[in-house]
Formats: structure tokens, sequence, C-alpha cells
């Protein structure tokens, strides 16, 4: 006697195992986008990080430097620092022009 399988489970077992191949598919694509996204993140703190020590290291030359020129070191840090302050207020007042739409920018092209 022969069996016949019956064409309903047949589809069942295809949809099942498309299923999970198309979740297979979704777990990968998060994966490769989290991961994308992690490398960025990553690689911005590293620029950041060098950025911040750059211009730390630039702020004392420039600060001995206008101290030198003035006579008097502590002179030339409060000069340098006060500039600091000054360009930390316009960049606070500008953030969104400036900020802001290049971070959304960003993002959207991350997740396309």
């Amino acid at each position: 006697m022969e069996i016949h399988e019956s064409p309903f489970k047949s589809i069942t077992e295809k949809a099942e195992n498309y299923a999970n191949i198309t979740w297979e598919i979704l777990k990968l694509k998060a994966a490769e986008k989290s991961s994308f996204i992690f490398s960025k993140i990553i690689i911005g703190l590293l620029l950041l990080l060098l950025f911040t020590l750059i211009t730390f290291l630039f702020s004392i030359g420039i600060s001995l430097w206008v101290g030198d020129l003035l006579g008097s070191a502590c002179l030339g840090f409060f000069i340098v620092s006060g500039s600091l302050i000054l360009i930390a207020f316009i960049l606070y007042k500008l953030q969104y022009q400036i900020i802001s739409k290049h971070i959304t920018k960003l993002f959207l092209h991350i997740f396309d």
C-alpha cells in the first residue's frame, strides 16, 4: 500500500521552511546593521578622543605662546580659556543649525 502525503502537509512544510529562512536572513541583516552602527560609534569616539587630545595640547601651546608674548603665562591661559569659552557658547547657540542637522542626516544615511 502506498502512502501519499497530503498537499497541505507539503505546503505547510515549505511555508515553515520559508519562515525559518526569512527569520535567519532578518537576523543576519540586523547583525550587519548593528555591527556597522557599533563600528561607527567606536570610530566616532576614537576620533573625538583624538580631537580632544589635539585641542588640549594645541591650547596649552597657544596659551604658553600668548603668555610668552604678554610676559605672563597666567594671562595667556586666561585669554585662550576665554576664547574657548566663547567658541563653546557660539556652538551652543548654533547647535541646531550646525550639529543636529548633520547628526540627523548621518542616522538617516545609516538606517537607509
